[in-house]
């Protein structure tokens, strides 16, 4: 496998941590959702700026970093080991690929190294692809005895099978989620966003739109939940329709 060079690294961290980095609008609004995290699991953390700003709010916490890319998790427990230093936070590499079970599989990474790897080839992209084989897990059994306040999921069109397996924890624990929905879905077991919406739904989670990501958690009314789940995941799947429908859920919300 093509090992990535220290220039890809430093462009990648030039990306994620820099003055232009990606996600700004979710990033600069993170205070906005932490309030009382003190467990932060971030699954698909690729080089973690998601826990790295994140840490830099919260106090005493402790951070789990998911990453199956073999190169991208050994620069993960180089940042890490400082961002410890520097903020008395706790973090620890989980080097594994988030699954509906535990196996061994072949996990694709873009040859460039320049964007994150997937469980699967992501659809229209032009790159090459390498075949590393990882281990996968569920999150049910990574994450067994933790109480976990706060999960971040990105793993580029693998919701469906990542949540499957986290089913007992998200019952378990009153966490809020942070996820991205790849609007290609998961192919190969032929799942879209509206299937993940309504997974979430039937483990008694709602939403809300945050920035270009959806903040899932506990709530009590399931008309309420499944009506909205329905109606995004039809949006969703129709992605004509997305922009007109985000638009319409802020005006609802006032933004």
């Amino acid at each position: 496998m093509n090992k990535p060079t220290p220039s890809v690294f430093q462009e990648l961290e030039n990306n994620y941590f820099g003055p232009n980095r990606h996600e700004s609008a979710e990033i600069d609004n993170l205070h906005k959702i932490l309030g009382g995290v003190k467990c932060f699991v971030d699954v698909g953390a690729s080089l973690g700026q998601y826990s790295y700003f994140s840490s830099k709010i919260l106090k005493d916490a402790k951070f789990y970093c998911v990453e199956a890319d073999p190169y991208k998790a050994a620069r993960l427990r180089e940042l890490t080991e400082k961002w410890a230093e520097d903020t008395k936070n706790e973090f620890e590499i989980v080097e594994k690929a988030a699954s509906d079970q535990s196996e061994e599989i072949t996990f694709f990474v873009p040859a460039n190294h320049l964007s994150s790897g997937a469980l699967f080839p992501i659809p229209g992209t032009d790159g090459d692809w390498e075949k590393v084989t990882v281990e996968a897990l569920t999150i049910d059994s990574m994450f067994e005895n933790v109480d976990i306040d706060f999960m971040k999921l990105d793993v580029e069109g693998a919701e469906y099978r990542a949540l499957v397996g986290a089913k007992k924890t998200m019952e378990r624990c009153d966490m809020r989620l942070l996820l991205e929905i790849a609007p290609w879905g998961d192919k190969e077991r032929s799942h879209g966003p509206s299937d993940v919406l309504n997974l979430l739904a039937s483990y008694g989670y709602d939403f809300e739109i945050f920035e270009n990501h959806y903040l899932f958690s506990r709530k009590s009314s399931s008309l309420k939940r499944w009506v909205k789940s329905r109606t995004l995941g039809f949006v969703l799947d129709h992605p004509q329709l997305k922009v007109r429908v985000k638009n319409l859920f802020n005006r609802l919300r006032g933004k």
